[in-house]
């Protein structure tokens, strides 16, 4: 029997597969498993979805969060302005859609700094459509971080096999080197062994920190970042007595961690991470942000332009990332 708990879902960009995907995971997710689920998007587009793939979508229109609550089994959609059926699956990068997507993640995350729901899932939106709409806009990540006041927000992939922080985001490659600090590493550290131990039930979690350059610099040969600013981090998160060792050389710890010799890894910028993640994982990767007040998982693939509208979308990551955002909600471990 599922526990109560209140999860909020945002349908993401309505011209890419983030309402398919979204449906489809629902439909998937026996009700007795399952907490209530208030998914925050078009209804009309949903509802067209659902229908495509004939699928069950009893959702229940919602206008009050608060009154709709924690609880489990039940399906309600909180309705953003409506999105003109034209733009639906267009796969397209379109303003309107992206200032629908940014709408849902505005009304979701004010639901979430308010204390009336316990996680965020969130499908994929095109950066280029928000931006174009209108609003500046780096990710998810960025923003969540930045409207819950939370002093560093980790990006963090999970999969059956591997779990893989990132300390830099999305930034140019050429600006890494500048961003990195010991600071910024320690604190990606903390915030990954606390995670581990109080979300995924981890007791004593061992962490490989990932080198910047080949062979993690080789004593300074392929650059200094590795001794002057990666090595102090490490040491001052093991004087605080966190199992983690690093900077090992990034093509040694990312397989280890794959064979289960870490219990995360933690990597210094978008692709070092992120192809170890989808390598290792697939279409189970879920991403996750760390560092949050509420919990916030979202599937780890994009708006998938190019094959919106077919009815083909893959809903894996979808129903990985709704699973993992319930057990991560159970703060006492009851659900690992």
């Amino acid at each position: 029997m599922a526990k109560d708990r209140l999860l909020l879902v945002t349908m993401g960009d309505p011209s890419g597969v983030g309402p398919e995907v979204t449906v489809k995971a629902l439909a998937a997710w026996p009700a007795e498993e399952r907490p209530n689920v208030l998914v925050v998007g078009d209804p009309a587009c949903l509802a067209s979805e659902a229908m495509a793939a004939g699928l069950p979508f009893p959702a229940e229109p919602v206008t009050d969060p608060s009154v709709f609550g924690r609880g489990h089994g039940r399906i309600g959609v909180l309705a953003i302005s409506p999105v003109p059926r034209e733009f639906w699956a267009s796969g397209k990068v379109q303003a309107r859609t992206g200032r629908a997507a940014f709408e849902a993640l505005v009304r979701a995350t004010s639901i979430l700094v308010a204390g009336q729901a316990d996680g965020l899932v969130t499908a994929p939106v095109s950066k280029e459509a928000i931006v174009l709409s209108g609003t500046h806009f780096l990710g998810h990540t960025e923003y969540l971080a930045q409207e819950s006041r939370a002093r560093r927000a980790v990006m963090f992939f999970v999969t059956p096999s591997i779990r893989v922080a990132l300390v830099t985001t999305h930034v140019a490659l050429r600006k890494v080197p500048l961003l990195l600090t010991t600071d910024a590493i320690f604190e990606t550290v903390v915030i990954v062994d606390e995670a581990l131990r109080a979300r995924f039930g981890v007791a004593r979690p061992r962490i490989g920190v990932c080198g910047l350059n080949p062979h993690a610099g080789e004593h300074g040969l392929f650059g200094s970042e590795d001794e002057r600013v990666i090595a102090p981090a490490i040491a001052a998160a093991r004087a605080k007595g966190i199992l983690v060792e690093g900077p090992l050389p990034a093509d040694a710890v990312l397989p280890q961690a794959a064979d289960g010799g870490w219990d995360a890894a933690v990597a210094l910028y978008h692709d070092q991470g992120m192809i170890a993640a989808k390598v290792a994982g697939g279409k189970r990767a879920v991403n996750v942000t760390l560092g949050l007040p509420f919990v916030r998982a979202s599937v780890a693939h994009g708006t998938a332009f190019d094959i919106a509208g077919r009815g083909t979308a893959d809903p894996t990551s979808m129903g990985e990332a709704l699973r993992l955002a319930y057990r991560m909600t159970a703060a006492d471990g009851t659900l690992f």
